[in-house]
């Protein structure tokens, strides 16, 4: 009865982490994307263009984070594991801009789907998207999820707990490290 007793505390100590890494991807995205629509509007209102999407870059945030933590769990970028955190941290932020521009690109389509125009008239907005506005997109996306991807390769290699540490607890008074290398890490001179 034990080992039922020490996999449900494993699971559960599982569950919270894996919730706290959506929550943490899911409030990340929300700014970054909610961020980017409230950019897209000031641009347009420049030119008397209206854009109300808010409220789609918070759905399209979970859905994102939720992919992002399936891939990782699925290891889709194992094959990245022993190459240096910017060549993975590259690879993940290519695959994962792409994804955010495909739920925007898509986003017309659902919002003539739940105004009741019809699966045509999104798809005719769709295909009136210039490439320059796709690419302009593509390319913000993509600078803002290196960040995002760097942090997430460096908390793999150090540990999530001492990452943690690192952003969020006190450096000592004394300048002495906060985080040990642990084996294998690399060593600084001090």
């Amino acid at each position: 009865m034990g080992w039922i007793r020490n996999k449900g505390a494993a699971m559960r100590r599982k569950f919270i982490e894996e919730a706290r890494t959506f929550l943490l991807l899911f409030f990340y995205l929300t700014l970054l994307l909610g961020a980017f629509a409230w950019y897209k509007r000031l641009i347009l209102l420049e030119y008397e263009f209206t854009f109300s999407h808010y409220g789609y870059s918070i759905v399209e945030a979970a859905i994102l984070a939720k992919l992002m933590l399936v891939g990782n769990a699925m290891g889709f970028f194992k094959r990245f594991h022993k190459r240096p955190l910017i060549v993975s941290s590259l690879c993940q932020t290519l695959v994962f801009s792409l994804g955010a521009i495909f739920f925007s690109l898509e986003e017309d389509t659902v919002m003539g789907l739940i105004h009741g125009r019809g699966l045509g008239w999104g798809f005719d907005k769709l295909m009136k998207t210039s490439w320059e506005q796709v690419l302009a997109d593509f390319i913000v996306i993509f600078m803002a999820f290196i960040p995002l991807f760097a942090v997430w390769e460096l908390g793999k290699v150090l540990g999530p707990s001492q990452l943690y540490t690192m952003f969020f607890k006190k450096r000592p008074p004394d300048g002495s490290r906060l985080v040990t290398p642990g084996k294998g890490a690399p060593r600084t001179g001090g």
